[in-house]
């Protein structure tokens, strides 16, 4: 089971190479392929955009911000958002995923001033939202709001990719989107909560990846962009999923319409999902990453979590020579 999942991740990752994502440029009028970078070719960007409620894509956007620094000579402007993740973000201290962010960079020695500079009050909860945050802040920057079509860099965490770009190209065909090809984390290198497919106990990665990966099939042309055919073919077996799900990893299927697409009843599935949001939190309540009980344990070691990343990745940036030009000091203050 392991490897699967691991496959899906891997698969749910967008490299323009695998099958490239096609996006309707209205200004130049013209068909444009979606592209992905690496390290070793960081593209000049006006804005990186670190998406998805993944904690570890904040290592990858520093490291990005960094290079593109010193490759360019510039730092691109940093735009997050984020409300109360649904996967354990919501820590002791009321934090949003956004503020997390922005804390993750400061601790890194980023400076305060370009950090905090297209700041939003965050309240979003869903893709769907986050779209218009973003919207929002592309409006409201002094400086994006004078570029006729900016260059974003956009990075996520591992397995999500793919849905990013389809959402992401599919609702800004007026921005230039460039994807990084964000590596799958090594087993034995996860310990947040939301990515262990074990968890020592507590885990509901498998439910991320199974969640993720039906998002990727469906609403294309409403919501999303459509998989070209050569990513299509290569896509997870939909009656593995189904079985897994059906094991009881159910956590982000909470919706009637999720079960059918797949051929369940919707009633079973749904009792599967309440049931698993019991087993890991002590509530079927879907407001549960702000409830108390089991969820202050895993909101305590969500914050623990935070701190040895940012400890890890400072050591890492230090090994490879990189700092921001505006680097103190680091203090973790988590």
């Amino acid at each position: 089971m392991e490897n699967f999942i691991l496959t899906m991740e891997n698969w749910g990752t967008y490299r323009q190479t695998d099958g490239p994502l096609q996006v309707y440029n209205y200004q130049e009028r013209q068909i444009e392929t979606l592209a992905s970078f690496g390290l070793d070719d960081i593209p000049r960007a006006d804005a990186l955009l670190l998406f998805d409620s993944h904690f570890r894509a904040a290592g990858y956007a520093a490291e990005i911000v960094m290079r593109h620094e010193q490759k360019y000579g510039n730092k691109p402007e940093f735009l997050t958002c984020g409300g109360h993740s649904n996967k354990g973000a919501s820590a002791n201290d009321g934090k949003t995923q956004a503020e997390w962010y922005e804390h993750m960079f400061l601790s890194w020695g980023f400076d305060e001033e370009w950090v905090l500079k297209n700041h939003i009050n965050s309240q979003s909860t869903s893709n769907r939202m986050n779209i218009r945050e973003i919207r929002r802040m592309l409006i409201c920057s002094p400086v994006l709001n004078k570029i006729r079509r900016p260059d974003i860099l956009v990075v996520t965490g591992c397995g999500y990719t793919l849905r990013a770009a389809q959402e992401l190209g599919f609702a800004f065909p007026d921005c230039r989107l460039h994807f990084y090809e964000t590596p799958v984390t090594p087993v034995d290198k996860r310990y947040f909560d939301y990515e262990a497919f074990n968890g020592n106990g507590i885990g509901w990665g498998i439910d991320t990846v199974l969640a993720t990966m039906l998002h990727c099939m469906r609403f294309w042309g409403t919501e999303r962009l459509a998989l070209p055919p050569e990513k299509a073919k290569k896509a997870p077996d939909v009656n593995m999923i189904r079985q897994m799900l059906l094991n009881g990893y159910a956590l982000y299927y909470p919706y009637p319409d999720m079960w059918e697409y797949l051929d369940v009843n919707s009633r079973q599935g749904l009792a599967l999902c309440r049931q698993r949001r019991l087993e890991l939190f002590g509530t079927d309540d879907t407001e549960y990453p702000r409830r108390k009980g089991t969820l202050q344990y895993i909101e305590k070691r969500l914050k623990t979590h935070i701190g040895r990343l940012i400890d890890e990745k400072a050591s890492e940036f230090a090994a490879k020579a990189l700092h921001p030009s505006s680097f103190r000091d680091r203090k973790s203050v988590v």
